[in-house]
């Protein structure tokens, strides 16, 4: 027959040729090249190097110290990036990667980007459709969870469409190839996720906030303390060079980029060994601050699969002996069909007395099988109005009740008569076999911890509204009871008002997923939202934080910040840990950093107005920033820290650091007075002043530290050992002159 024979090797070769075939379509990363032009040429790195420069142009290069900071911060974000985009780029786009096709007349297995337009697809139970294709022969049951979001599987049968990405429940055919590569539906959905989403992450929008005010200021700064400096009659250019940069260069706070990469590297790596792949350095904090969850039921809550809850009987049969007879029905059958298969995993037990004659395997046209026993009569299984029919009324309610409370409901049904190939008359109902989606073990404390944390939890799915919320309550979510069909809403008013209101959403569109995150986010909230299919890439990208499971599509896993490789829910518990621990840690150091920028602000204003010798050199700040600023903090930013995140980043630290810059400025410009009034030279003033830098960056240290344990009480004495050390016995190489017995007899003659 000509639809069985496919195409010829030369129709194949044509359309290769043309373009046609499915080729490598896998949705790669950014190129090694774009990830170290996008880490090496930011803002940051510019404007360090720029002062860098001058600094080599005029052979002061022991003040160049702070350029490390530069280096070590784009290593880290290359390496973290390129470790991502090798994981990524492994990722198979399809799970099973061959596929079966008919060429000339001959069955062939081929790589899935060999498949070409109109070529004939042997579509068998278990296989996945690997492109888009329309039946031509034969009926099977398809599984487009992963497409729709609908659990249950649906019946395709000639002219049909299928799409890729679809499984094979049961039955056979023969499907023409209608599209291809980029133009196949799946791949549609999944361009969506190589648009690069902008990060939600309040850390580096507040860091670049800062950066970009401070790059604003630098320029016109830098050159009035230059000038101010070069009209000094001692400096030379070379001076005034050295002491400008000094005076910007503690603007920057630039600890604070590599310690927020560092930080959170190191979380990424932590949860690397918890399985979950971080594709988005920065998601780990959104993910901690995240206070709307939305689940998809679907390979989130649930396995994809159905369990049996028991049996309800209609007639006086012990229990027991009900039970066999339905382990001995369903055995009869070879059918994958889901409802089957998890009847034969509770009830799959066998008798030696059971001679089976007559098999009729399950149909999603007839919605039943049957099976006759030697001596026993016939039993039939499926759907109850169907086996039943006009008797239907008699057991409807009952039925009922269980399908309202979220079962999927199975009749096991008796008839003595026997009839060929079809149902036998004089039927009798003998119980009721309830199945419901089966809950991921995990599923139900991770709910537990969100619930415990103030974390809302909200089910969004393709599958019937009752049927999601069956599953909700049963993984333990609140106000699961709120529940409602998504495709009754009209208009996106209407899906927005839905979104505040409800906890569960039923026969929800790809489409109508974006509305509803988009609805919460512009609500105020920081929504992440999980899921597996393609379904769920358009919410993926409009949420703050997405979260994929491995065991889903490619394109969810590309579009998503995170991949839990074991498709473990729980692993988000980690994640949230991680993500709380770095941010309030963050935000402690960050005080340190900011504190830094605040007065070296007010010392460059200050100067550059009083035209007086600017006291500080970029050494002097570096000793300041790395003993009690860098190193307490890249300690601190690592201690165990789960307490739930504030809102107002940047408002939380400003505040402080205000304080701190303002009393660093205060005790440096009160130096500098004091040293001119004794009479001081300008070494002693300038190392008058570096001291009262030292002591005031340790004072601020022990403040920020507060409450000290162990940990901080190490940092701040092994912190205030060094900036003796350094004021006692490095004093030369720090350009510091000494002071102290001037001062000491200085004031000792106030007091005579």
């Amino acid at each position: 027959m000509k639809a069985i024979k496919g195409l010829s090797l030369e129709e194949v070769n044509i359309r290769k040729k043309n373009k046609q075939s499915n080729g490598d379509f896998n949705i790669k990363s950014k190129s090694y090249l774009d990830i170290i032009i996008e880490n090496v040429f930011t803002p940051f790195n510019i404007l360090n190097c720029s002062l860098g420069l001058c600094l080599f142009l005029v052979h002061s290069y022991k003040n160049m110290l702070f350029l490390g900071v530069v280096v070590w911060n784009t290593l880290i974000g290359i390496i973290q990036q390129i470790k991502s985009k090798r994981i990524a780029d492994n990722l198979s786009v399809m799970a099973n990667p061959k596929t079966s096709v008919i060429r000339d007349g001959n069955k062939s297995i081929i790589s899935v980007g060999d498949i070409v337009i109109d070529d004939l697809l042997l579509l068998e139970p278990g296989s996945q459709i690997c492109a888009d294709c329309e039946i031509v022969s034969g009926e099977i049951e398809v599984n487009e969870s992963l497409i729709t979001g609908e659990s249950l599987p649906v019946r395709r049968v000639f002219g049909d469409k299928l799409y890729s990405g679809s499984f094979i429940v049961s039955g056979n055919a023969y499907a023409k190839v209608t599209a291809v590569g980029k133009n196949s539906y799946v791949n549609k959905i999944a361009v969506c996720a190589k648009k690069i989403k902008g990060s939600k992450s309040e850390i580096l929008k507040s860091v670049n906030k800062i950066i970009k005010y401070i790059t604003f200021l630098i320029i016109p700064l830098m050159i009035f303390m230059f000038y101010s400096q070069i009209i000094i009659d001692e400096n030379n250019f070379n001076k005034a060079v050295v002491r400008a940069v000094g005076g910007v260069i503690g603007m920057i706070p630039s600890g604070l980029v590599l310690l927020t990469s560092l930080a959170l590297a190191a979380g990424v790596i932590r949860l690397g060994k918890k399985n979950a792949l971080v594709q988005d350095l920065y998601c780990i904090e959104t993910l901690a601050r995240t206070d709307v969850l939305c689940l998809d039921k679907t390979g989130t809550i649930t396995e994809g699969v159905m369990e049996t809850d028991g049996i309800e009987v209609f007639v006086e049969y012990d229990k027991t002996d009900i039970e066999s007879i339905l382990g001995n029905t369903v055995n009869c059958f070879k059918s994958v069909n889901p409802t089957i298969c998890a009847v034969k995993e509770r009830y799959g037990k066998t008798d030696t007395d059971f001679f089976a004659e007559n098999i009729i395997e399950f149909s999603s046209e007839r919605k039943w099988c049957l099976v006759r026993f030697k001596d026993k009569g016939t039993y039939i299984l499926g759907a109850n109005e169907f086996i039943l029919k006009n008797g239907y009324s008699n057991v409807k309610n009952k039925i009922k009740k269980y399908e309202e409370d979220g079962f999927r409901i199975l009749l096991l049904a008796h008839s003595e008569s026997i009839v060929e190939n079809d149902l036998p008359n004089n039927i009798t109902p003998i119980c009721a076999v309830k199945l419901r989606d089966k809950i991921r073990k995990e599923a139900f404390d991770a709910v537990k911890y969100f619930i415990k944390e103030g974390v809302s939890l909200k089910v969004i799915s393709g599958d019937s509204p009752v049927t999601a919320a069956s599953a909700a309550k049963k993984a333990g979510i609140l106000n699961s009871d709120m529940f409602i069909d998504v495709s009754k809403l009209e208009t996106e008013k209407q899906i927005s008002d839905a979104a505040l209101k409800y906890t569960v959403f039923g026969r929800v569109t790809p489409k109508q997923k974006q509305c509803i995150i988009k609805a919460l986010r512009e609500n105020g909230h920081t929504v992440a939202m999980t899921g597996d299919g393609v379904n769920d890439v358009l919410a993926f990208k409009e949420a703050d934080c997405s979260i994929a499971m491995q065991s889903g599509t490619d394109a969810a896993r590309a579009a998503a910040n995170i991949v839990l490789i074991n498709s473990d829910f729980s692993s988000l518990s980690h994640i949230v840990a991680q993500g709380r621990r770095i941010i309030n840690n963050i935000q402690r150091s960050s005080i340190l950093y900011l504190t830094k920028t605040v007065y070296s602000i007010i010392l460059a204003l200050f100067f550059i107005f009083s035209f007086i010798d600017y006291p500080l050199e970029p050494i002097h700040l570096t000793l300041a920033g790395a003993v009690t600023i860098g190193m307490p903090s890249f300690i601190m930013a690592f201690e165990p820290n789960e307490k739930k995140v504030e809102k107002g980043f940047l408002a939380n630290i400003l505040t402080k650091a205000l304080f701190g810059g303002v009393s660093v400025s205060v005790w440096i410009i009160g130096a500098q007075v004091f040293g001119m009034l004794i009479g001081f030279s300008e070494k002693q003033i300038s190392s008058l002043s570096v001291y009262a830098l030292w002591a005031m960056s340790w004072i601020i240290l022990l403040y920020v530290s507060v409450p000290l344990n162990k940990l901080r009480r190490g940092i701040c004495i092994i912190s205030g050992a060094i900036i003796l050390c350094s004021a006692v016995f490095f004093r030369g190489f720090f350009g510091l002159s000494p002071v102290w017995t001037s001062v000491f007899r200085y004031l000792l003659s106030l007091l005579c």
